[in-house]
């Protein structure tokens, strides 16, 4: 997600492309700064945390959302552009005749994530069909 979203801005704006996402960048900078505070404080390797690296999966739709048809405007035959439509847009099921039904999924892989990642509910686990989504999105992406 990060290097297909982060290739279609550069492609959208050039140079201004951190510009564009510039309250996303302020929240990434700070994540960073908090977790090398971390680090710091539980005597762990301090280094440098770039704040592309701090982007979380609201922040990924947030900009999918919005720069959903964009097309660049200086498109030439050397900047071959997939809309962030046509790479993101899913169906889970209900269609995509909407922005935020194509999208839909990123906030189902995100409270599987959570679910799976988060220390409050190592008790609970995907069942099969959560499972068999992930795979889905992931062979959208990957096959």
């Amino acid at each position: 997600m990060k290097k297909h979203v982060l290739i279609n801005l550069q492609k959208l704006f050039g140079k201004n492309w951190e510009l564009e996402i510039n309250s996303i960048k302020r929240e990434c900078l700070k994540r960073a700064e908090e977790e090398k505070e971390r680090n710091y404080k539980e005597g762990l390797e301090i280094k440098e945390v770039h704040w592309t690296e701090q982007f979380n999966i609201n922040d990924y739709k947030t900009i999918i959302k919005k720069y959903f048809n964009k097309i660049p405007e200086n498109k030439d035959e050397n900047n071959e552009y997939e809309s962030f439509n046509k790479i993101f847009s899913i169906d889970i099921g209900e269609g995509l005749g909407s922005i935020s039904k194509s999208i839909k999924w990123i906030s189902r892989f995100n409270s599987y994530r959570n679910l799976w990642a988060h220390e409050g509910t190592k008790e609970k686990r995907l069942n099969r069909e959560e499972v068999k989504f992930l795979e889905s999105i992931h062979s959208h992406f990957f096959e």
